[in-house]
């Protein structure tokens, strides 16, 4: 099983619903199924089939602590340089999407 993830720190200013908003946004633009959303835990979820390789994803923003931004993604069948692939185009999509929302840089 290949696996891969990817923490960010919360930018500052950014609140963490936000964010939230932006996962769901990241996913839907890059043609990924949301198939399980906990705002309370600020956790977004996605799968996607590509090239029969099944892939799951998940955002959440952590608050507690040291505020952080993960994406994690595995694959049983699918190869570690397609999960690191799909990770990388996750956090672009959810950086533009941020973007968008914030109307700066913020990823």
């Amino acid at each position: 099983m290949a696996r891969y993830g990817i923490s960010k720190d919360l930018p500052e200013g950014i609140k963490p619903e936000i964010v939230f908003e932006a996962a769901q946004k990241a996913f839907k633009e890059l043609g990924w199924e949301i198939y399980k959303m906990r705002p309370i835990a600020f956790l977004v979820e996605g799968r996607t089939t590509l090239n029969e390789e099944y892939i799951l994803a998940n955002i959440i923003i952590t608050v507690f602590g040291n505020s952080e931004i993960k994406i994690t993604i595995k694959g049983d069948t699918a190869t570690q340089a397609t999960v690191e692939e799909q990770a990388k185009n996750i956090l672009a999509a959810l950086a533009k999407a941020l973007n968008a929302a914030t109307g700066k840089q913020s990823l």
